[in-house]
């Protein structure tokens, strides 16, 4: 006969806090890799504006060939 197998409370928590935790919409990470989080407003842009033009900076960056082959970009 086969024993059952049961999950106790304490197994279960533990099972509920295995699972991966949700990115914050002001996250910025490239490559999957975390870099910041931006929290504040600025310049009349709130924090999840102002994360999405990071964003879409980072990705015309690293898309552009001329770019990958070494050079420095400075951004104000």
């Amino acid at each position: 006969m086969q024993a059952a197998r049961r999950i106790s409370g304490s197994s279960a928590i533990v099972l509920a806090a295995a699972l991966p935790a949700l990115a914050d919409q002001r996250d910025i990470a490239t490559g999957g890799v975390y870099i910041c989080t931006i929290l504040h407003d600025a310049a009349g842009y709130t924090s999840f504006r102002r994360a999405v033009q990071v964003n879409q900076r980072i990705t015309q960056i690293l898309s552009t060939p001329e770019l990958r082959k070494g050079s420095t970009v400075t951004v104000h």
